[in-house]
């Protein structure tokens, strides 16, 4: 599955070598790796779907976005519709699925990052505060959950000054 996996990858994704010159960094460990200056974007290899996740180079490596997530900052979808859809389809279908919602918020994914990144660092926390609420546990021993609350203060005081 890793060499077909990492041949989607390259046919779906490989426009970000070619139009945003983003830098091919590879197929390591179910991983395809694109780099600009500023981003990293990762394609993953799942059963049958592949997972794309952006992160900002200069930001920590918790702060790591899924796409389903992103999408759901602008209104296309809730990360459950994401999933859902992508259980209901073969591999193939799933990369054009993934790639053409990238592709149609590409300019703001790759160029506006600052008018998006924190909003969805707020929604990961909110989410994962819900299913804390939900079930009753305590997110004292979370370290992501700390980390991300510190991370989403931090910038909310450096809009601030």
């Amino acid at each position: 599955m890793s060499k077909q996996m990492q041949n989607l990858s390259r046919q779906y994704f490989d426009f970000l070598v070619h139009e945003h010159y983003f830098k091919y960094d590879g197929y390591l460990n179910g991983w395809t790796a694109y780099l600009s200056d500023t981003m990293i974007i990762r394609v993953f290899e799942g059963r049958n779907t592949p997972s794309l996740v952006l992160r900002l180079k200069k930001e920590p490596e918790f702060t790591e976005l899924h796409l389903g997530t992103i999408i759901e900052i602008f209104g296309k979808m809730t990360r459950e519709q994401y999933e859902e859809t992508m259980q209901q389809q073969g591999i193939e279908d799933n990369f054009l699925f993934v790639t053409s919602l990238f592709r149609e918020f590409e300019q703001v994914l790759i160029y506006q990052s600052e008018n998006w990144w924190l909003n969805a660092q707020k929604l990961v926390y909110e989410k994962t505060a819900n299913i804390y609420k939900r079930t009753g546990q305590n997110p004292a021993d979370d370290t992501f959950y700390y980390n991300l609350y510190k991370y989403i203060k931090s910038k909310e005081l450096e809009c601030d000054s």
